[in-house]
C-alpha cells in the first residue's frame, strides 16, 4: 500500500472539508500561497487551519481562517486501499 494524495477543488470544499477536520492537509490559495497543517474546523464559508511554521519562527503554531472563495484546492495524503 502506498500513499495517494486526495485533491479537493474549490467547488467541492464545502461538502468534503468537514470530513477532513483533524487531518493534516495542504491548502493552496488562489494567489499561490500555501498553508500546511492540521484542519481544525470547517464552517459554512471558511475553514480554520493550524500550521507549523519553519525553524526561523521557533516552530510556533499559527491559526488561520481561510475563506472558501480564496482557496484553490486542498491536498490530503490518504492511504490507498488496494
Amino acid at each position: 500500500m502506498g500513499k495517494r494524495p486526495l485533491r479537493i477543488h474549490q467547488r467541492d470544499i464545502a461538502q468534503e472539508a468537514p470530513k477532513l477536520v483533524g487531518q493534516q492537509a495542504q491548502v493552496v490559495m488562489i494567489d499561490g500561497l500555501t498553508h500546511a497543517g492540521k484542519l481544525l474546523a470547517c464552517g459554512n464559508d471558511a475553514l480554520s487551519i493550524e500550521d507549523l511554521n519553519a525553524n526561523w519562527t521557533h516552530r510556533k503554531s499559527h491559526r488561520h481562517q481561510l475563506p472558501f472563495t480564496e482557496i484553490n484546492y486542498i491536498v490530503v495524503d490518504k492511504i490507498s486501499a488496494w
